[in-house]
């Protein structure tokens, strides 16, 4: 019985001093700016021209409606003591109406290009996180943290720069 007691005491000593060295692989630790790869992102800078390019014709056809109500309100206020009433109550009428219908177009508008650009961010921001993954797969890293949360990391820690060449297919 002795000797069985004195066999299990070596193996645990014997697995207590092994065990640091097959445990210890030391982890390939990696940092990455999101923010910082999303604007150097070729194609969320593209995505993001694309949407101003549609702010700015929503802005021009909402600046031709404004300048229609405009056109109706200087009208009614250059003719009014000359109109009958008729006249008057379907100017105002129209101005009514133009004022509502611009209202709405800019309402409609803000939400469609406030819609559009979460999508697209959020598609965006999804590729970068997927290109991080990809690159730390490829390399050989462990784990991959966001900088932004990072209280401290070591600079040749960051890997942002590489991830940007790979998003970018440079």
């Amino acid at each position: 019985m002795k000797n069985v007691e004195r066999i299990l005491v070596l193996a645990s000593a014997a697995l207590l001093l092994i065990s640091p060295k097959v445990f210890s692989k030391e982890l390939k630790v990696g940092v990455v700016d999101i923010q910082k790869i999303y604007a150097a992102y070729d194609k969320a800078k593209k995505s993001l021209a694309d949407l101003q390019a549609e702010k700015d014709k929503k802005q021009e056809e909402y600046n031709k409606k404004a300048a229609e109500l405009r056109k109706l309100n200087d009208e009614y206020n250059a003719n009014k003591d000359k109109m009958k009433d008729a006249q008057k109550k379907e100017l105002l009428a129209k101005i009514r109406d133009a004022k509502r219908d611009l209202d709405s177009f800019k309402k409609q508008s803000d939400e469609y290009l406030v819609a559009k650009n979460q999508d697209m961010t959020r598609e965006r921001i999804q590729e970068v996180v997927e290109a991080a993954k990809a690159y730390a797969a490829e390399n050989g890293f462990d784990i991959v943290v966001n900088a932004n949360t990072t209280i401290y990391f070591a600079q040749p820690l960051d890997i942002s720069d590489a991830v940007i060449k790979k998003i970018n297919g440079k």
